[in-house]
């Protein structure tokens, strides 16, 4: 049996893919240039300004000509260190690293999907491999960004208060991760199931 035409995306379709293809090569360099600013700006001799995450923190919210206050749960807020030491410069450089390597691989595998939708073909072992990797790449890097960032919060807090502050435990929201990773998985069941209907229909088995 002869295998079927190959699927030609419209003139629409096409120029929708090259700009995103674009969007993407301009995101990685884009990001790039952010992590070297940001780079610069840890290993400089300057005080660096951290986004910094509380435990079972409150603070005083004063209101009223009296000075009443008010007891507030603070979750963020941010930390400026003047004297920065390696336990909060590290984490702080590993985590934009982390970002950039996030960035350019997610972008790389979502072009050679572009690509690959622009010569007609959409579902494929290729493909399949591609949204794969972008999700559990995407899903493990996040994850990753998420230690580091507490890592180097917990090493300005403790910097700030002369260790007298407790640390704060790695924590990510499992409901939303958890919707994620099965998002990533249906998709990539999705292209799973596409491939062997397209094999089927192919007469390849």
């Amino acid at each position: 049996m002869s295998a079927t035409t190959p699927y030609r995306p419209s003139r629409g379709d096409r120029w929708a893919l090259i700009a995103f293809v674009a969007a993407g090569i301009a995101l990685v360099v884009a990001t790039v240039v952010f992590a070297v600013r940001q780079i610069l700006s840890l290993v400089s001799s300057g005080p660096i300004t951290v986004p910094v995450t509380f435990g079972d923190f409150e603070a005083p919210l004063t209101y009223g000509e009296a000075g009443a206050s008010l007891p507030v749960a603070v979750d963020t807020g941010t930390i400026t260190v003047i004297e920065p030491t390696a336990a909060l410069v590290v984490p702080g450089i590993l985590g934009v690293i982390v970002t950039v390597i996030l960035t350019a691989a997610v972008v790389a595998c979502l072009v050679g999907l572009s690509i690959s939708l622009l010569r007609g073909t959409i579902f494929s072992k290729r493909n399949t491999l591609l949204v794969s990797t972008a999700g559990i790449t995407a899903l493990i890097g996040v994850a990753l960004q998420k230690v580091l960032e507490v890592m180097q919060s917990n090493a300005a807090l403790h910097l700030a208060t002369g260790g007298e502050y407790d640390a704060v435990g790695v924590f990510v929201a499992p409901g939303s991760y958890l919707i994620a990773a099965f998002a990533i998985a249906m998709i990539c069941t999705v292209f799973v199931i596409g491939e062997r209907m397209q094999r089927d229909q192919d007469g390849l088995v």
